[in-house]
């Protein structure tokens, strides 16, 4: 836990903007279904690595060792699903 560390519940999903279109649930607090790759649907943690969606092998830092000059450049950088 962080002091900026949100609990997510589906009462307040929809005021954190900042989880992915892909998150569970988000999705589900939305009525959308979970994703074929998804874990809790597949039942193998493997599918979301072959789905190409993971951050395996991506280039990942903490936000403790970016500067803040360079909060944007690396936000920019993320892709969205």
């Amino acid at each position: 836990m962080v002091p900026n560390c949100h609990i997510v519940t589906m009462e307040n999903i929809r005021q954190l903007p900042s989880l992915p279109n892909s998150c569970a649930y988000r999705l589900l607090a939305n009525g959308e279904s979970l994703k074929w790759w998804h874990p809790l649907v597949s039942g193998d943690l493997r599918t979301v690595h072959e789905a190409g969606i993971s951050v395996r092998k991506r280039h990942a830092i903490s936000e403790q060792n970016v500067r803040l000059e360079q909060y944007i450049d690396n936000i920019n950088e993320i892709k969205v699903l």
